[in-house]
């Protein structure tokens, strides 16, 4: 699982599931033998915001035919209001909780791994701030672990970083490149919640009732 924040209109944030620890290990290995292709140190890491355009569509094109699918959530910046948006810790809770929710039917037994960004206490926090709220009404959790792993020694997270990084520019029509990315990947796809629609608060609200006059 991976988000980014930065100073764009919107926030992704993007998880990436795998049904088996086979389907994993292909992934992995599929980007590690981009990277020997490429010449790289085992440190260089996978991230959309530095890469190009052409070795972010190679990218694409070595993952997309591995066994994953992707949920995504987008917030739109200039639609919410309300303290809590303005203060980094909160909003990124929410987004995350956002994701888990979409996310809770797939998931049964679930590992979870998450970049490993922010201080100690804040990822702590995360853990069981995520175990609390995505138990169903029986009070049962379909994740039984969440760890985090740095993105550089990670393979998965850095899809997790380049799916995020194309589904957020999919948002972005001022860029010429903007289909490009999610188009690679797109059946790969499960569900991406673009929220809220609204561009800012809106005034009023009209309701129509469609049960016939008693």
């Amino acid at each position: 699982m991976a988000g980014r924040v930065g100073s764009t209109p919107h926030f992704t944030i993007a998880a990436v599931m795998f049904a088996d620890e086979e389907a994993e290990a292909s992934c992995r290995q599929a980007i590690r033998a981009l990277k020997q292709e490429l010449g790289w140190n085992s440190r260089q890491e996978f991230k959309f915001n530095k890469c190009r355009r052409d070795l972010s569509l190679r990218f694409f094109q070595a993952v997309s035919v591995q066994d994953f699918q992707y949920l995504a959530v987008t917030l739109n910046k200039s639609g919410l209001w309300g303290d809590g948006f303005r203060h980094k810790e909160p909003f990124q809770k929410y987004a995350t909780r956002l994701l888990f929710t979409n996310a809770q039917p797939y998931l049964r037994d679930a590992t979870v791994v998450m970049d490993q960004c922010g201080d100690r206490d804040f990822r702590t926090t995360m853990q069981s701030y995520l175990k609390r709220h995505i138990a169903d009404a029986e009070g049962e959790c379909p994740i039984v672990r969440v760890r985090t792993e740095k993105s550089h020694a990670c393979e998965l997270v850095q899809l997790a970083d380049m799916v995020a990084g194309a589904i957020g520019r999919s948002y972005r029509k001022d860029k010429t490149d903007h289909k490009d990315y999610r188009a690679a990947i797109r059946s790969r796809e499960i569900d991406v919640q673009f929220w809220p629609k609204f561009p800012q608060r809106p005034t009023g609200l009209v309701v129509k009732n469609d049960q016939p006059a008693a």
